[in-house]
């Protein structure tokens, strides 16, 4: 049973009123030719909770069409459209955090547009720490995945931008001169080749920030390893802008025909140097970077992949700690949100091999 259909039975089987939420699992069970009965029990539930589709859907289905005639609509239900202001439950299980996962992920990510990892697909991650659970996950599911990383506190769009230039074009800059002195193993040649070789390229930053040494004409000049006269630099938000276009622009240098696929790490900042509370700082970041990477969004150059905002969004929602639990690490995401998250977002953009026939949301025979 794929991990769309787990979802769909922990739906018909909770006591959540988000018909949205059963369109879009109804959605992704069309798209990936799920199980055509189980999508008919889900359209059933839809329609329970959402008597007013059974028109919209124009079925001749007789089930659904007495549930619809048990009902007399009021006008303003086609008006205001309910799954907009659905609040998000007390989330007690993690059945019930696959279902709100899921709902953050569906609503984000247009199925029908996405460009599928499918068995053969080699996909290649660098960012934050956290593209590393994402390779993983990849791996354990067969599919070829390799990633490079920066760690979470110098990830930002201005080192990446500095670090793919060096690694495509060969220019010589502050990341050459001492990304070696804090990793001797990394290879510029491997990385090129993993670049050039992948179907997908999967893109994770983690911070805004970057160090910098102030000159003696006054300019900030980037810097990796913290010393004597640097600071710690946060670029305005059209510098941000500029940083993340020019990361995009390197990559289809290198590889134009790539599936380009962003996201922000849900993994907060240790502390950042000469700035104030690390908590005060994290929010300004990750702030700043969704809403830069939003600022782009819809120019069919990269999906973003909302992993970020489910688990940020819905760790207030949960009676069960988000970060910490395992290891005692407060920066380290919990294995279970790690998993649900996974297997979720993996559930919508990897094509397994096989699968059922087409089905079709009318509930017909």
């Amino acid at each position: 049973m794929s991990e769309i259909e787990k979802n769909a039975d922990k739906f018909l089987s909770s006591h959540s009123v988000n018909w949205q939420l059963g369109l879009d699992i109804l959605e992704a069970l069309v798209v990936s030719q799920g199980d055509r009965a189980l999508a008919r029990q889900v359209l059933h539930r839809v329609v329970e909770l959402k008597p007013t589709l059974a028109k919209k859907f124009g079925t001749q289905d007789p089930v659904l069409n007495e549930i619809a005639n048990r009902h007399v609509f009021i006008a303003l239900d086609d008006v205001v459209r309910l799954g907009a202001y659905y609040k998000v439950p007390v989330i007690k299980e993690v059945g019930q955090l696959d279902l709100e996962i899921f709902a953050v992920l569906s609503s984000e990510i247009k199925l029908a547009e996405t460009d599928w990892i499918s068995p053969g697909a080699h996909v290649f991650g660098f960012g934050s720490c956290f593209a590393v659970n994402f390779i993983n996950h990849l791996n354990r599911m067969g599919i070829t995945a390799s990633s490079s990383v920066l760690s979470e506190d110098i990830n930002s769009p201005r080192n990446n931008c500095h670090l793919l230039d060096w690694v495509l074009n060969g220019h010589v800059n502050y990341i050459s001169e001492q990304l070696p002195k804090l990793n001797p193993e990394f290879n510029p040649a491997e990385f090129l080749a993993r670049l050039k070789g992948a179907t997908h390229i999967v893109l994770t930053l983690g911070t805004v920030y970057f160090l910098a040494r102030i000159g003696d004409d006054g300019a900030a000049l980037p810097a990796l390893i913290p010393g004597r006269g640097t600071v710690t630099v946060s670029p305005s938000f059209g510098e941000l802008q500029k940083d993340i276009d020019e990361i995009l622009k390197l990559l289809r240098q290198v590889n134009p025909g790539a599936v380009v696929m962003v996201t922000v790490s849900p993994v907060p900042l240790r502390g950042v140097m000469h700035k104030a509370n690390p908590v005060v700082a994290n929010v300004f970041s990750k702030s700043m970077l969704r809403a830069a990477i939003e600022s782009f969004r819809g120019a069919g150059r990269f999906t973003y992949l909302p992993i970020y905002d489910a688990i940020v969004g819905l760790a207030p929602h949960s009676d069960f700690a988000a970060f910490g639990k395992d290891d005692g690490e407060c920066r380290h995401l919990n294995g279970l949100i790690i998993d649900s998250v996974m297997r979720q977002i993996t559930s919508l953009i990897v094509r397994q091999p096989g699968g059922a026939t087409n089905i079709a949301p009318t509930g017909n025979s």
